[in-house]
């Protein structure tokens, strides 16, 4: 027997288009409409096709899509129908619309509210943290989905990136408090994320030249008991610097800029990490800490 299924065709502007099949009454009772809505799939269908009209596809005009109620088949069923026909299913002449394996398992749509079969769907493998060992296991409808939430079809308030040191896309913000950013610039196109960036500082700290140059603050939010385990100290007379306003008033930031240029000789030879207590948007507005462990002696003799 076939089963009734929805098959909906997307056509972004941006992108090629993409053809889906979704549970045909998951999907209407996810759009609130119910048996004794309609008298027929024909009238559930129109409406369902009206309410999706009014979906931000692309959130543009560019995008059209065609919703149409088809038969889909089992494999089982696809081959006795090839026996009955002397069809060639899915080899040569003929391709029948194929059911999942499994109709029971079925998923949200992590961009579009659609509901598709999980064995159709695809798995970003998004990172909500940086520091997180899996995915956040979002899965999409589509490979249009995808790019929406990836922020690269429009712009997004939790949009993802691609970190180019351990190649995973993961989100610009934190969603735990929202403005955190969990990327630094490597360059002026590659970021990366804040765990890679946090290994990297533990290891060869911040370029001081660079510090005085640009007069920019590279820092972390660390947590101060990890930094005394990893053997940094806190530099005499660096502990929480007011860099711009903070709670307790305002200080110019040449004040912090001096600090360093006056303990250069000192700080140069060490690496040097540069803890955010508190600070704005922009690294120029709150407190910051200055700690420093020795180089390790990279004689092999």
């Amino acid at each position: 027997m076939s089963h009734l299924v929805l098959q909906l065709t997307l056509s972004p502007s941006c992108s090629d288009e993409e053809v889906m099949l979704l549970p045909f009454v998951q999907n209407l009772e996810n759009e609130s409409i119910y048996e004794w809505d309609y008298e027929s799939n024909e009238e559930a269908l129109e409406l369902l096709t009206y309410k999706w009209k009014n979906k931000s596809w692309d959130y543009s005009s560019g995008t059209s899509f065609e919703l149409k109620l088809i038969e889909a088949y089992t494999e089982e069923e696809a081959v006795e129908i090839s026996k009955q026909l002397e069809l060639f299913i899915r080899e040569k002449e003929i391709e029948l619309p194929r059911l999942p394996d499994d109709m029971t398992k079925t998923s949200t749509c992590a961009e579009f509210d659609i509901i598709g079969f999980d064995e159709f769907m695809i798995d970003s493998y998004f990172y909500s943290r940086p520091w997180e060992e899996d995915p956040n296991g979002d899965k999409f409808s589509c490979y249009h989905a995808v790019s929406c939430m990836e922020g690269a079809v429009y712009s997004k308030d939790y949009a993802f990136f691609y970190c180019e040191c351990c190649q995973r896309d993961i989100c610009e913000q934190n969603p735990s408090n929202g403005w955190h950013v969990q990327y630094r610039w490597a360059s002026d196109c590659d970021r990366v994320c804040l765990k890679c960036y946090e290994e990297d500082l533990l290891i060869n700290g911040v370029d001081l030249d660079e510090v005085l140059r640009t007069k920019t603050i590279p820092g972390m939010f660390f947590n101060s008991s990890e930094l005394e385990a990893a053997g940094f100290e806190v530099v005499d007379g660096m502990s929480g610097v007011l860099v711009g306003c903070g709670y307790s008033g305002s200080q110019s930031e040449d004040v912090f800029f001096n600090g360093i240029t006056e303990r250069l000789d000192y700080l140069k030879d060490r690496i040097v990490i540069f803890e955010y207590d508190t600070m704005a948007i922009g690294g120029m507005g709150g407190y910051v800490t200055v700690w420093s462990k020795a180089k390790e002696n990279d004689d092999n003799e």
